[in-house]
């Protein structure tokens, strides 16, 4: 995730980035104004990916509508993100995604409730640092991400990840081991701040981001952490994901089809290597598994009649993946295909 600022207001940059990994942006809107963010906002759509808006407090009048998520500060509590939600239904007509920023030891202290009534949630170790004493910090990181894990929820390291960038065009040593070691953690999503937004280097700092990212990703070295399973969809999930263990080269994807995103979310959790493919028909849907490790948001309009002997619809996703004739792809999936909470078949389809 990279903010976005005067460094990278231009959409030749935004475009950029978005090629050296960077597939969510964000908006810090404590600084400048609405309408230069609103600007910004359309060049980035231009390019893809996710748009996030992080608003200061609880009372923030937005005055424009085109975002993915609404990042909220400095919350102590749960029944801040319920009444941010609850205004934005009663005023705007319409549902929002929180992402919970945890920058205090109240917010610490009601994590499970905030977790479970958010989209996603931030590390923000910066003002959480100014909040709890030093040596806790990398132990309530590892606590957060790991939680969130657990929730199936996806969560964002954030602050100084990469900050000599700013000024340099390699990070230190600790920068490097910091994002590493947020990976290993098992984080979704690892954000850039004034590095993208004042540094004089945001493409290469993304580009170096990235290859971090991608090198610590195939070490093996992920943080374990055991997901609770409760019902039949859960334990279909924990079915394709020990086969995706056990036989990854013989799958070329796990397809997913979802209607609230829960179902890619969930195998996301594992922190697998093979891709997921979570196919949906709603395009708020989409913008909302951008967050989540590994998924890869697909929009499809489904006929249900006829889905499954559809070839015509699986050509298309190979033609757009890239995929060779032949791949073997793992599908989840309930009778009615897109319906929330129906998940209970897994199979295997040869494209």
């Amino acid at each position: 995730m990279a903010t976005l600022g005067p460094a990278t207001e231009s959409e030749e940059t935004i475009k950029s980035l978005y090629e050296n990994g960077a597939s969510i942006f964000r908006f810090n809107l404590k600084y400048n104004t609405q309408s230069w963010h609103k600007k910004i906002i359309e060049k980035a759509r231009k390019v893809g990916g996710g748009i996030v808006v992080d608003i200061p407090s609880n009372d923030f009048k937005l005055e424009f509508d085109d975002y993915d998520f609404i990042a909220l500060s400095y919350l102590k509590n749960s029944s801040e993100v319920i009444d941010l939600k609850k205004r934005f239904e009663r005023t705007k007509k319409r549902k929002i995604k929180v992402i919970a920023k945890i920058e205090n030891r109240s917010a610490m202290k009601d994590l499970e409730a905030i977790i479970e009534n958010s989209e996603g949630i931030m590390v923000a170790r910066g003002d959480l640092a100014k909040d709890v004493d030093f040596p806790e910090l990398a132990y309530l990181q590892k606590t957060i991400i790991d939680k969130c894990r657990r929730y199936q929820k996806p969560v964002i390291v954030a602050t100084e990840m990469l900050m000599s960038m700013t000024e340099s065009t390699t990070p230190t040593r600790a920068e490097a081991t910091d994002v590493a070691n947020a990976v290993f953690d098992g984080a979704d999503c690892l954000m850039l701040s004034q590095e993208t937004t004042l540094g004089k280097y945001p493409e290469l700092t993304v580009d170096t981001m990235s290859k971090i990212i991608t090198y610590s990703e195939n070490t093996n070295e992920l943080r374990v952490v055991e997901i609770p399973i409760s019902n039949l969809g859960d334990k279909i999930i924990q079915a394709a994901v020990n086969i995706a263990k056990s036989e990854s080269d013989k799958f070329g994807a796990i397809v997913v089809f979802t209607k609230s995103g829960r179902t890619a979310r969930a195998i996301s959790a594992y922190r697998l290597k093979t891709p997921i493919i979570g196919i949906t028909d709603s395009e708020n849907v989409m913008a909302g598994m951008e967050l989540s490790y590994g998924v890869v948001p697909y929009l499809m309009k489904i006929d249900k009649s006829k889905f499954d002997t559809d070839s015509e619809l699986f050509k298309k996703m190979a033609n757009d993946f890239g995929w060779k004739t032949g791949i073997n792809l793992m599908m989840i999936h309930g009778n009615n295909w897109l319906e929330s909470g129906s998940v209970n078949t897994l199979s295997i389809k040869r494209v």
